[in-house]
Parts: C-alpha cells; structure tokens; sequence
C-alpha cells in the first residue's frame, strides 16, 4: 500500500458501526499484511496431494513421475504469493472479512474473526452489518486512498 498516511505515518479516524457499537479501524501493518498472505497460501489447493490423486491408479512409471516432479515443483514455487494474488483475496467476501478483522485488531483486541464474520451481511441483507466490498472501502480509507472496493 502506497497511501498518504502511511507516508506520514498517521493512522486517520475510520469508523464502522455496527448497531450501538462503533469500532475504529488501523492501518493494517506488515505483520498483519504477512498473515494475511499466510491465510492466502492455506487456503490454496495441495500441488503434491493432488498429483498424488492423478497418477493413482496409473500403470506408467514415467508418467507417475513426470507427473509427482511437476507436483513438487509447484509445492515449492506456491510458497511465494504474489502480492498482486494477496490484494486480489482481500477483495473477495472471506478476505474482506480477514483484513477488517486485521484492522481492528489493533483497538479491539478481543474481536474475534468469528464475530467480524457475523457482522458482515451480504449486500441484499439491508440494514444489518457490512458488504464486503464496503469493508475493501474502509481499509483503503484507513490508508489514505479512496474507496474503490466493490459492491
């Protein structure tokens, strides 16, 4: 993130509210930034698990192993998310919910994720909770960048 208060290390005044409850968001840090790549990472399929599911059942020791080499090779180069796939995850509901979750965590300590979930309403639930997209809003607020999530 390349936002203005991040370069003049201010953390603005963003609110959500959620019934009588008013919760203030922070700027996600690098160790939030790194555990969300994490929840990026977990969440991806396992190259070797599935490599092990196609060549079971396979007569054809080369094509075994041609298949299981390919399967390591991803396994190793999966460790690395780009950042591009970080952001991207942030957009959709379940990421969303984790990086609000991360911003609130700094000023409501004993938010859990399964609370944050709950608050969170689909779109068509007028009246009750967030959108995800709503939520991409207000951590690209809390950054010093405007709105651009969607709804």
């Amino acid at each position: 993130m390349d936002g203005v208060c991040e370069v003049l290390g201010t953390d603005p005044e963003v609110t959500w509210e959620v019934g009588d409850r008013v919760f203030r968001l922070s700027m996600l840090t690098v160790d939030d930034w790194g555990e969300i790549t994490n929840e990026v990472r977990k969440n991806r399929p396992d190259p070797v698990a599935l490599g092990l599911r196609m060549v079971a059942g396979l007569e054809n020791r080369e094509d075994r192993v041609t298949i299981l080499q390919q399967a390591w090779g991803e396994a190793r180069k999966s460790q690395i998310v780009p950042q591009k796939e970080v952001f991207e995850w942030t957009t959709t509901p379940e990421g969303a919910c984790f990086a609000m979750w991360k911003a609130l965590q700094n000023r409501h300590p004993d938010l859990t994720l399964k609370e944050v979930r709950a608050m969170v309403r689909p779109v068509a639930q007028a009246g009750r909770g967030i959108s995800h997209g709503e939520i991409v809003d207000l951590i690209d607020q809390v950054h010093g960048m405007p709105p651009t999530g969607p709804t």
